[in-house]
């Protein structure tokens, strides 16, 4: 819970900006992470009903593999 809090707190400045500058920054947070955290996330936030952004940190932890395979 604790990686969930320590994120939440890294956007927090951007909380009132446009949604995608929002969302940019929400992805390089996640992108600053390793592959177990992002996973740790991702389960977090589908128990707590946000399944978009559950599903955003898969895309993420999928785009961080394959980056790493190039």
């Amino acid at each position: 819970m604790e990686s969930l809090r320590q994120l939440l707190k890294e956007v927090e400045s951007v909380r009132d900006a446009p949604t995608e500058q929002a969302c940019q920054e929400f992805v390089m947070a996640l992108w600053r992470r390793s592959h177990a955290q992002i996973t740790e996330l991702s389960i977090q936030f589908a128990e707590a009903g946000m399944t978009n952004i559950a599903a955003m940190c898969r895309e993420v932890a999928l785009a961080r593999e394959r980056k790493g395979r190039q």
